[in-house]
């Protein structure tokens, strides 16, 4: 279970979509709500191997809200996916 409770992307944030290599955005288990990347004013692009849900074959849950953010770029962020830098 993945849970993450913040307003990062709340009211006024500057937010992006996270999508995956085929640029389609990463959705929440309600088919609706998409995950953000919050700090950035354009959508961030997973590589394309990179897998979600990688692991031991057990359904994965996730707990987020539609203003929380799956996490922040800053100034001082470096954010590596599978070897692969995210820009």
């Amino acid at each position: 279970t993945l849970t993450i409770h913040n307003n990062l992307c709340g009211v006024g944030a500057t937010c992006g979509k996270l999508l995956d290599s085929a640029h389609q955005p990463l959705l929440l288990p309600d088919g609706i709500t998409q995950l953000k990347v919050a700090g950035v004013n354009h959508d961030v692009v997973l590589p394309s191997n990179f897998n979600v849900f990688a692991g031991n074959g057990s359904q994965a849950r996730l707990d987020i809200r539609a203003n929380d953010a799956l996490f922040k770029v800053d100034s001082t962020s470096h954010v590596t996916i599978n070897g692969v830098k995210v820009q």
